[in-house]
């Protein structure tokens, strides 16, 4: 078959607040016969680019309430472009949205369960220790989250789409092992983090 049969797609960019920008991608997960079947939507979300972490979860839970799937990017600024120059976010930043992202989408958390302070900085989380920690050391959260591939896993896993090679990972295209989740959280500072309720 041709590839234009087996995967179609259509691609709508939007501003989604700040300076958030989401990518909306139609994707098929199967086919039968010619028919596509299991339609589910993928919003690419860059994070970085001026909006603050309570934008990002407002997103979250924009498009967690279409049943739309958000993958995250980590604005990475290319050397001689016109950005080349801003600021990345820092890694605990990134692992904070990474956690937060996972928590809105798989475990259903709402507005309630964050605390941002005044700049809209994520800083903390409220929920059982021991259920918040559970997702942290499962790694996915953590994981590169591109479009599925054939069994539903990810099928792009876009090594240093959000890093340099010679940086730490920023997504993992493999599962986080020990050594891994423990920088993770340390990253995180979970003591911090997590408000038990």
């Amino acid at each position: 078959r041709k590839i234009s049969k087996l995967f179609t797609r259509s691609v709508r960019t939007v501003r989604t607040g700040a300076a958030g920008f989401a990518r909306f991608t139609r994707a098929p997960i199967g086919h039968k016969g010619d028919a596509l079947v299991n339609d589910v939507l993928h919003g690419h979300t860059v994070v970085g680019l001026g909006e603050t972490d309570e934008d990002l979860l407002e997103i979250f839970w924009r498009l967690a309430s279409m049943e739309v799937f958000a993958y995250l990017f980590c604005f990475n600024p290319e050397p001689d472009s016109r950005l080349g120059e801003a600021p990345k976010s820092t890694i605990r930043r990134w692992r904070r949205i990474q956690l937060a992202k996972r928590l809105v989408e798989e475990h259903g958390y709402s507005r309630g369960d964050f605390d941002f302070d005044a700049s809209g900085a994520l800083i903390g989380i409220r929920g059982a220790r021991v259920a918040v920690e559970d997702v942290v050391d499962e790694g996915i959260a953590f994981m590169t989250n591109g479009c599925p591939g054939e069994s539903g896993e990810p099928g792009c896993t876009r090594p240093y789409g959000s890093y340099r090679p010679s940086e730490q990972f920023r997504d993992f295209p493999f599962m986080p092992d020990v050594v891994d989740l423990a920088a993770i959280r340390g990253e995180l500072d979970l003591g911090q983090l997590i408000t038990e309720e």
